[in-house]
């Protein structure tokens, strides 16, 4: 599941993404969020494991429209595939259903 939040500014909160294995959306000790700046948008539920694993990387960076090195945490690799989200004009929140094929 991947989800991009938008900015809200009144609460300083920045656009930032969520990404969580379909069966752990509930879990928030099994997630990952980042902000636009590429910091960790929930660091006291952030999963460190989760973090580091270089598909969840490039799919945050991706999402953000941001380089995967400005994410924190450790790892690298490439994602081949095209754009994640386009954002409208309005507040709005995207989710994304993903299957991981191995």
């Amino acid at each position: 599941m991947i989800r991009v939040d938008p900015m809200r500014p009144e609460t300083k909160e920045q656009r930032h993404v969520h990404i969580a294995r379909e069966k752990h959306t509930s879990a928030k000790n099994q997630q990952v969020a980042w902000n636009q700046d590429g910091s960790r948008h929930d660091r006291k539920s952030f999963n460190a494991g989760l973090g580091q694993q270089d598909a969840v990387r490039n799919i945050a960076a991706q999402a953000l429209n941001i380089s995967r090195e400005l994410l924190e945490t450790l790892g690298s690799g490439t994602f081949g595939a095209g754009g994640l989200l386009l954002e409208g004009a309005e507040p709005h929140v995207i989710v994304w259903r993903l299957a991981v094929r191995r």
